[in-house]
């Protein structure tokens, strides 16, 4: 079957659309005309292989995720978040595509290098609970991790280190908006993976790490969200 050079013109205009880079910009990082770059996303003109891996690294890609009608990636996860949080800058754009990434490469080392073990998070669904006052459905999922996790009612002095131990993804990037404390995308493969911006003190970030880990136990089918500060959560379905 010959390669479709038409669907990867259409994967290249969408990463490059959201992270809100201009066509002039990635025609000037190949060193090539407008117009030949926008033969190239039309799928009328080839792609060289240098070419692809630059725009791959400038619109914070696998090159794979490309030229493979199969490649496993949360594209559509981030796809919607943009869509849902369209105020997101481009700096901000480009701070969570990587993290993305970067939580495709942990992931990738852990299970092929150092043969992590998937671990099993809980969902504490609405199904649990014979009540529906969240306030105490947060209480009481809280009271069930502690127990599950063996921590007794000592004070968790690591919540990064304690979040990482239940194979989730977690990293810390400067975001540009202060008003974003952190998110949460279920990655089809990676799994659970939470952002918290390095922008806010220490004492919000680890309250935002804790804050993110409840998505994962409460919202994970929900597969994104963006929380903002003073705890306005956009949920994503």
């Amino acid at each position: 079957m010959a390669f479709d050079y038409t669907v990867l013109g259409r994967k290249l205009k969408e990463a490059r659309e959201s992270l809100l880079i201009a066509p002039q910009d990635s025609a000037l990082r190949l060193q090539i005309s407008l117009q030949e770059y926008l033969d190239i996303e039309a799928g009328r003109s080839r792609i060289t292989g240098d070419q692809l891996v630059l725009l791959a690294a400038s619109y914070r890609r696998d090159f794979r995720y490309f030229v493979t009608g199969d490649y496993p990636s949360a594209e559509s996860q981030v796809q919607e978040m943009f869509r849902r949080n369209a105020t997101l800058s481009q700096g901000d754009r480009v701070a969570i595509q990587e993290f993305v990434r970067l939580c495709e490469y942990e992931d990738f080392l852990e299970r092929e290098i150092f043969q992590r073990q998937p671990i099993v998070i809980p969902k504490y669904g609405q199904s649990l609970f014979s009540h529906k006052h969240f306030k105490q459905q947060g209480e009481e999922a809280a009271a069930f991790e502690r127990e599950r996790l063996g921590l007794g009612q000592k004070p968790i002095e690591d919540i990064f280190g304690l979040i990482r131990q239940q194979g989730i993804h977690v990293f810390k990037r400067r975001l540009e908006d202060k008003n974003i404390s952190g998110l949460y995308i279920n990655h089809p493969v990676a799994g659970h993976c939470i952002l918290i911006n390095y922008l806010d003190d220490l004492y919000r970030q680890n309250f935002s790490a804790a804050h993110e880990y409840c998505h994962t136990l409460f919202d994970s089918s929900q597969e994104q969200e963006v929380t903002y500060s003073l705890l306005q959560v956009y949920e994503v379905q």
